[in-house]
């Protein structure tokens, strides 16, 4: 029997097809998920009751201290990613989706860099083993109903890992399956709109949440229709629906401060309001009107401006942002300028955030006119420079001896000149881009000599940056 699959409601017309996503209205809505980016050890469990409709409702989260605890975090950008591609890949009925590692990461907007996909692994353990009740609060589209569900957020997992420890990595196929209940209501298309292009450019997990949570609540659970201008809520009840873990008021205001600094400041919300002292406060939200023109700007995902800062380590958030408030020429112009200072001997403790500053800099302490270059002692850059000058010499000699020799294996070859051209070249390649060259070294028409000398070249001529560029043209050629 073939398999159906779900057609999502058409966006509102305020919604760009560029940008146009989809939450299920039961988990965004009851903010499954904490909004918090760290929690207490001990915060493995969480209840609330409420009211809907009259009649008594309870929510409850149990979870394991083994996985870090409830859900919270960046969990709730892997759950939206996972969402997405349930439905890009046609809502199959079995609930699974098919991808690697490396597509979840990037379609969650992460780094490739080897801690996210701890942190990714950790994620998908935490979704898979917390379990959820929703008792009379979860909505059956079909049946028109509020019911009682029990699930698992993922009723199951698999991934492949490339070590006995079971590590993922950038080649591990994943299969997951979604909750049965989340997978019926999917089908069902009780959908809301979510808009991914303003979701992708917020820096902070925390921000993302609250909004996920925020824009859930402006839409009638019964009708999902126009989203309402105002919210008005308690301040102890909304830190449970957040699944804040300290209930003192000022602890919970001083949480969301930053959230509500970056979603006012980017233009989703007009206003946040308190009233009242102690636990008794209440909070109101005041959402930007429609029509009011687009919340974030859409940046193509072919930007050279926006990959060569991902490459060089600035996460895709803080890119995207970026690239809505500077545009593509000026940070293309302001990366070359960045390479120019790094060659000079410029060390900074932060590449990414040197690069970040860089760009974001009206004062003209980067102009060519600046003794930046020179804030280090003339000594000090004389002696950084003689270190790396003897190292790459060092390197070449050997990869000299080792290309020379003919014994030597294509292997052989390809691991003398790696390191070599890893000094060379530094955070000017990705891990992914390493990992490819790795893999081109060892390619029988590729001479790791050469190449070698070429880069030492292009690092003593001031043209390393454009080397590198020529490189990944190469190393991400099909």
């Amino acid at each position: 029997m073939a398999k159906s699959k779900v057609l999502p409601p058409s966006p509102p017309p305020s919604q760009s097809p560029e940008v146009a996503g989809y939450d299920e209205a039961n988990v965004s809505r009851l903010g499954l998920i904490s909004i918090q980016e760290r929690i207490p050890d001990d915060y493995t469990t969480w209840t609330i009751d409420f009211f809907r409709e009259g009649r008594p409702s309870k929510l409850q989260c149990v979870a394991s201290a083994e996985y870090g605890g409830v859900p919270h975090g960046l969990d709730g950008d892997i759950a939206t990613v996972l969402t997405d591609l349930y439905i890009e890949q046609g809502a199959p009925e079995d609930g699974r989706i098919r991808t690697t590692a490396y597509a979840l990461l990037k379609r969650a907007g992460f780094s490739d860099a080897g801690h996210y996909y701890a942190a990714l692994k950790r994620s998908l353990h935490r979704l898979r083993f917390a379990g959820y009740s929703a008792s009379e609060c979860w909505r059956d589209a079909t049946r028109e109903r509020w019911t009682t569900v029990t699930f698992t957020y993922l009723a199951g997992l698999n991934f492949s890992a490339e070590d006995t420890d079971l590590h993922l990595s950038r080649g591990s196929e994943l299969e997951v399956t979604l909750a049965e209940p989340i997978v019926r209501s999917i089908r069902a298309s009780y959908l809301k709109p979510l808009d991914y292009a303003f979701l992708r450019s917020l820096d902070r997990p925390l921000t993302r949440s609250l909004f996920r949570l925020l824009d859930a609540r402006r839409y009638d659970p019964l009708s999902l229709s126009e989203p309402v201008q105002m919210i008005r809520v308690g301040l102890i009840e909304w830190a449970k629906d957040c699944k804040i873990a300290n209930l003192s008021p000022d602890k919970i205001r001083r949480t969301l401060q930053g959230a509500h600094d970056d979603l006012i400041e980017r233009g989703y919300l007009t206003g946040v309001e308190y009233e009242g002292k102690g636990s008794k406060q209440n909070l109101t939200y005041r959402f930007r009107a429609p029509g009011a023109g687009p919340v974030a700007p859409h940046v193509s995902a072919d930007s050279e401006a926006l990959r060569r800062m991902v490459d060089r380590r600035i996460s895709k958030p803080v890119a995207v942002r970026l690239m809505t408030q500077f545009g593509e020429e000026h940070i293309l112009a302001r990366l070359s300028r960045g390479a120019q200072i790094l060659a000079g001997g410029f060390e900074p403790k932060s590449h990414a955030a040197f690069l970040v500053d860089l760009i974001k800099d009206t004062t003209g302490k980067y102009d060519e006119s600046s003794t930046l270059e020179s804030s280090e002692s003339s000594a000090r850059r004389a002696a950084t420079r003689a270190r790396l000058e003897k190292t790459i010499a060092q390197e070449e000699q050997r990869l000299q001896e080792t290309v020379d020799s003919s014994e030597a294996t294509p292997e052989a070859r390809a691991n003398a000149a790696l390191p070599m051209l890893k000094l060379v070249l530094g955070n000017l390649l990705s891990a992914s881009d390493y990992e490819r060259l790795k893999m081109h070294l060892r390619l029988p028409d590729t001479d790791p000599g050469k190449l070698g000398r070429d880069a030492l070249a292009a690092k003593v001529s001031g043209q390393v940056e454009t080397f590198a560029q020529e490189l990944q043209k190469l190393l991400r050629s099909p």
